[in-house]
């Protein structure tokens, strides 16, 4: 069986004395090390989530002037479009008017020309009316016409 002697109290306690040899030189610089890796960690990511909120409220001090720059320009387009509406208007009215200024003169002009043709077309309506009432009676005769009621259904007739 098994039996107690030097031999295996030497081999107990060079074993004990081998653990906490490979406790002292392996093991505890490598649980330093992993517990320094983990509060360098733990510190990074502290700094991470610091910098994460940070950039954060950045980013919405950005998107706050981008609103600002946004409303800016839309207003400088309103302004925009509204004065350039009205100066649209200003010339559309401005046009409009020389227009109808324009066909009331032409309107004036051909009126004018008119009443200049119709009396025109009066002294040679009643010298040709003259001429038939001569050749039917087949004598010269004097044919009096009332130069108004010439033009009046010249009037007519238009």
């Amino acid at each position: 069986m098994f039996e107690l002697n030097a031999t295996i109290v030497l081999f107990v306690l060079s074993f004990l004395l081998f653990i906490k040899l490979l406790d002292s030189l392996y093991l505890q610089p490598v649980g330093t090390v992993i517990e320094e890796r983990k509060n360098r960690i733990d510190t990074d990511n502290s700094a991470a989530q610091e910098l994460a909120r940070q950039s954060a409220r950045e980013v919405e001090k950005y998107e706050e002037k981008l609103v600002a720059i946004r409303e800016e320009a839309q207003k400088v387009i309103n302004e925009a479009v509204t004065a350039a509406q009205s100066k649209r208007s200003d010339l559309l009215a401005s046009v409009a008017d020389s227009g109808r200024k324009k066909l009331d003169k032409a309107k004036l002009d051909l009126e004018a020309e008119h009443k200049s043709l119709v009396k025109s077309l009066v002294e040679e309506e009643m010298a040709l009316v003259g001429d038939i009432v001569a050749k039917l009676v087949d004598r010269t005769a004097s044919v009096s016409l009332d130069a108004t009621a010439v033009e009046r259904r010249l009037e007519e007739a238009r």
